[in-house]
């Protein structure tokens, strides 16, 4: 994904995306969005209705439990994966994982 889209990601979804920042050995998330600018409002779309699901476990504990590990595209679909997600959550992955199918990646 482009750096103007993936900036647009990470500024408005700090708690979802912040390994980003992290050393490329401690997470994949160093690497950014690997898939195309066409799922740009996929993974927008998700992480809106993450954020409210993240929030609530965020406000449970004193540190991030939750973070996106890894986002990228396998075998033509999306592949999101995350650390400390409840049910809902991966409920929730598993839906736009699917949508990615009916979707075109490239524009």
């Amino acid at each position: 994904m482009n750096k103007e889209l993936t900036e647009k990601l990470y500024n408005h979804f700090p708690e979802l995306y912040w390994q980003h920042d992290l050393d490329m050995k401690k997470t994949a998330m160093f690497w950014g969005f690997d898939v195309g600018d066409g799922w740009f409002d996929l993974l927008y779309e998700l992480s809106e209705k993450l954020q409210p699901l993240v929030n609530d476990i965020n406000n449970k504990y004193e540190q991030f439990t939750f973070a996106v590990v890894q986002v990228k595209e396998k075998f033509g679909g999306l592949r999101f994966y995350v650390n400390g997600a409840s049910d809902e959550i991966n409920d929730l992955i598993d839906e736009y994982e699917k949508k990615s199918y009916l979707t075109c990646e490239v524009c």
